[in-house]
């Protein structure tokens, strides 16, 4: 925890080169964060979409039964 509280005090009262690392590296870090999240779900749209088709079948499907007449 004093490595977060130290980094807070660095980007509000450090000099200018080190507030400026310190925003450069968050920024750094959270662009290949939003990167990665980009890629895998770029990967796995496909499955995505094939899970959310299977999905509407199966509420179909389940609506189909509910509503059909009960068998004698």
């Amino acid at each position: 925890m004093p490595d977060i509280r130290r980094l807070l005090i660095v980007m509000r009262k450090g000099e200018r080169p080190q507030r400026l690392q310190v925003w450069g590296g968050i920024v750094l870090f959270v662009g290949a964060g939003l990167w990665l999240i980009y890629k895998l779900v770029i990967s796995l749209l496909p499955f995505l979409a094939a899970g959310l088709v299977a999905l509407v079948g199966l509420i179909l499907i389940r609506r189909a039964v509910r509503s059909s007449p009960p068998s004698s």
